[in-house]
């Protein structure tokens, strides 16, 4: 059985002016860890997004198709990427790149393989 989750107090994110660095790849301030079976919740509280472009914010990577094997997950890739609750409290934003960002929030991934009746 998983459990567990992870709590963030009072950190200051500090110049993801893009969501490309220079080499092209993709960069944000908050980027889970591709697990391909896990991801605990995680907990923000009293965070500062300083000088982030709203597009480096956050970024939940789609899991890779290698995932989905007959010995492992079948014709299906493994569905931790898709099972990410972020909740953000008491966060604010400052710079140049200010976007909107209510106080308080939840980010809940999107699973694109749901099966539907």
């Amino acid at each position: 059985m998983h459990g567990g989750e992870t709590k963030y107090k009072n950190i200051r994110l500090v110049n993801f002016k893009s969501a490309t660095k220079t080499c092209g790849s993709r960069q944000a301030a908050i980027m889970p860890f591709l697990a391909p079976d896990y991801t605990p919740y995680a907990e923000f509280s009293g965070l500062t997004f300083d000088n982030v472009h709203h597009e480096a914010m956050t970024y939940i990577a789609d899991p890779p198709q290698s995932w989905a094997n007959l010995s492992d997950c079948v014709e299906f890739t493994c569905t931790g990427m898709y099972n990410i609750v972020m909740h953000f409290e008491e966060t604010s934003t400052v710079g140049s790149l200010t976007p909107f960002v209510p106080a308080k929030f939840t980010i809940i991934s999107d699973n694109k393989e749901s099966v539907s009746a």
